[in-house]
């Protein structure tokens, strides 16, 4: 992701103009000042992190778009005194917590503003591949098992260009969503 003032594609203004058309009020950020803010509070909030390179003369750091942090910070909420849920409803309790992911209010309005075309459309009962990347990893760092049970809704995870895998419930492994 581009920094403020960055003009070229990967620039948070040419994004903007991309993806919500020329129209001024339709953007979140109008000058450098809230582009600061945001990179602070999603790094905060544990929805992103940065990544530091060094250009000769330059300090440049990349915002990293990853909300693992702030979904496995979540999980005790989401599970309540549950151990295991069916895939829909850890999603639908994951979305109404964090109301930015897959499901979610804020989502939902984003994705209602964006230029026709500016996303893939998903597939139904598919996870967009941000999401489904949390959830492999968590289940990868053994803080969650991911199931495949059979006669249940599945979800699909998008897993290469292509390729998806289904899932239908989801267990917590660690006692506190995988701080300890």
């Amino acid at each position: 992701m581009g920094d403020w003032s960055d003009t070229s594609p990967r620039g948070v203004q040419y994004r903007q103009r991309q993806q919500l058309g020329e129209d001024q009020k339709a953007r979140v950020f109008s000058n450098d000042t809230r582009w600061q803010t945001f990179e602070r509070w999603a790094v905060y909030l544990g929805f992103a992190w940065r990544f530091g390179y060094r250009f000769p003369g330059s300090k440049q750091t990349l915002l990293v778009p990853d909300p693992t942090e702030a979904v496995r910070e979540t999980l005790p909420l989401v599970f309540g005194g549950d151990k295991a849920l069916p895939l829909p409803e850890f999603l639908e309790r994951l979305a109404e917590l964090l109301p930015v992911l897959d499901g979610g209010a804020h989502r939902l309005a984003v994705l209602d503003r964006l230029s026709p075309g500016t996303v893939s459309p998903i597939m139904k009962d598919t996870l967009s591949t941000s999401l489904a990347h949390v959830l492999l990893r968590l289940a990868q760092e053994e803080v969650i098992d991911l199931r495949n049970e059979s006669d249940t809704q599945k979800r699909l995870f998008p897993v290469e260009t292509g390729l998806t895998r289904p899932y239908s419930h989801v267990r917590l492994l660690a006692s506190e969503g995988g701080a300890g």
